[in-house]
């Protein structure tokens, strides 16, 4: 039951297509569209290792995003004699630009220096200097990809779906206007109370969603309690598909589905087919939903 709300919660914004729109798309070009860029050093065995957190990791790739935040992606790093949890750890915050210097704030605070692009670009972090693969974010001026690589914040949801399992046997509601960062757990409440659907809602503490950011191939979803999670964006047409099984392995976040996106005025209008079931291959909630999204500064 808990990743059904989830379905509808996190994962309405993360892969989308970037063509239509419903009205005069308003947005100014993010403040740091210019030095936006993907920096991975999976070419070499030489990689950062550097201290994010109090925890010691290997940098695996850092994504500077058009609008100032950053995503860091990296594994523990101890000595190879010893069990460790592989798994990728993300990091976020923000970050300003200038003369090819990087200074973040955040979960890593410091400064990195990029020099050339593609693969005869070259880092510099804590003094010490490492090959890389530097990729610029490069969005046409004026495309619908401009207003799209971004950062949002959902600022209301509807929905009209079948949910066997609820008393109801339906759920059916018009927008509901979410109250600043209070939206996945708003989401939780509106199910619970209106739709009968009855889980532990402590269970959803802390993971109203702050920012959902993207870039030309990434994107990063960062919680109101500070938690992260980064992974691969694609796109094809006007129409998207997502699968977020690879980037948040649990239970709580597990997911698929597919839609459209429009962009209305200075908002995204994000639809999706909701599909979702229990252990058993049961479906508990199959409809459509729609989010709506505010840009964050």
């Amino acid at each position: 039951m808990k990743k059904t709300i989830f379905a509808l919660a996190i994962s309405l914004p993360v892969l989308f297509a970037c063509e239509g729109s419903k009205g005069g798309a308003t947005f100014e070009e993010p403040k740091t569209a210019e030095s936006a860029t993907s920096v991975n050093f999976n070419r070499t065995p030489d990689t950062p290792v550097i201290v994010v957190n109090t925890e010691t990791v290997t940098l695996k790739e850092v994504e500077f995003f058009r609008s100032g935040r950053y995503l860091m992606t990296a594994e523990a790093a101890v000595p190879k004699s010893k069990a460790v949890d592989l798994s990728l750890r993300y990091f976020s915050g923000t970050y300003t630009f200038s003369n090819g210097s990087y200074q973040l704030s955040g979960d890593y605070k410091g400064t990195i220096k990029l020099t050339g692009t593609g693969s005869s670009a070259s880092v510099e972090i804590d003094g010490e200097t490492y090959e890389a693969n530097a990729t610029p974010a490069t969005v046409k001026d004026g495309s619908l990809e401009s207003n799209v690589y971004r950062s949002w914040r959902p600022s209301a949801f509807k929905v009209s779906a079948t949910a066997p399992s609820t008393p109801l046997g339906t759920v059916e509601f018009q927008v509901k206007q979410f109250s600043g960062t209070k939206n996945v757990s708003e989401i939780v409440r509106i199910f619970s109370e209106d739709a009968g659907l009855k889980f532990d809602t402590s269970v959803f503490q802390g993971f109203d969603i702050d920012a959902i950011t993207l870039n030309p191939g990434k994107l990063m979803i960062r919680f109101t309690n500070g938690k992260t999670f980064g992974g691969n964006l694609s796109m094809s047409g006007n129409n998207f598909t997502y699968d977020l099984s690879s980037i948040m392995q649990n239970d709580l976040f597990n997911g698929k589905a597919s839609g459209t996106i429009t962009i209305d005025g200075d908002k995204a209008n994000v639809s999706v087919n909701v599909d979702t079931t229990n252990s058993k291959g049961e479906t508990v909630v199959k409809g459509t939903a729609t989010l709506i999204l505010s840009e964050v500064k």
